[in-house]
């Protein structure tokens, strides 16, 4: 993975108790920005569980009716030729 360079303002307090506890800024920095997306991720997902209970057709019912569309295209499965 390459590195990327980025400028940033940060209040003074901070930068200078992050330093106490590190000297490689980039790092604190780093691991801070993954907890970050690990956390939005999680709350994501979070925020999205239970959705599908909230719909009065079940998840088959719902992908055979969004297939039976005539807009939508599928390729044809023939498992005929597969057998031999």
């Amino acid at each position: 993975m390459s590195a990327v360079k980025k400028t940033i303002s940060i209040d003074e307090h901070v930068a200078k108790e992050a330093s106490a506890l590190n000297t490689n800024f980039s790092a604190i920095v780093e691991a801070a920005l993954i907890e970050y997306i690990h956390h939005h991720r999680l709350q994501k997902a979070m925020n999205s569980f239970g959705k599908w209970a909230e719909r009065e057709d079940n998840s088959a019912a719902i992908v055979s009716s969004l297939r039976k569309q005539d807009d939508r295209k599928y390729s044809t499965r023939n498992d005929s030729k597969d057998k031999k």
